[in-house]
């Protein structure tokens, strides 16, 4: 039973990854949607090993990049970052409640803007502008559309009892 929600987990991940590229190049209003993102954040709320998060965070964002015309590492360097900031977070906050659940959501996508952000500025030597708008957009975009992702995954990757 755990090798077949391993296998979901999977092509969950590459569905989300997929559906992240193709969704990037045919609606660009939608490009602060991260769909990666919220799946390594379910991952790493609901799992209890911080390896697992820091293998799928990094294994989806260097995927991602491959995928887009980022460098090669950028997103899995953030993915990683705020996916063990979140599995920390877990360990002190009951994230059972809808309203617990957004604002993670909003301030782990938020915050994976802003490092995405830094990091273009400070390995690429990219002279840009703050577009702190568009980072609270992205996350209020990311965490309304987590709410219903995470009831799903709730619903299909919850163990029997």
């Amino acid at each position: 039973m755990e090798l077949l929600r391993l296998i979901l987990i999977g092509l969950l991940f590459a569905l989300m990854v997929i559906l992240q590229s193709f969704l990037g190049q045919q609606a660009p209003w939608l490009v602060a949607l991260d769909l990666p993102l919220i799946l390594i954040l379910y991952i790493a709320l609901t799992r209890d090993r911080l390896l697992w998060v820091i293998l799928l965070g990094v294994a989806v964002g260097i995927w991602q990049d491959s995928l887009s015309l980022c460098p090669l590492g950028m997103n899995g360097l953030v993915k990683l970052t705020v996916g063990a900031i979140a599995f920390f977070a877990s360990a002190y906050i009951a994230i059972d409640r809808i309203n617990t659940r957004w604002g993670i959501l909003f301030s782990c996508s938020s915050l994976s803007a802003l490092l995405f952000w830094c990091l273009r500025i400070l390995f690429l030597n990219r002279n840009e502008l703050f577009a702190g708008q568009i980072i609270l957009l992205g996350g209020l975009l990311n965490a309304t559309a987590g709410l219903p992702l995470f009831f799903l995954l709730d619903k299909m990757l919850h163990k029997p009892e």
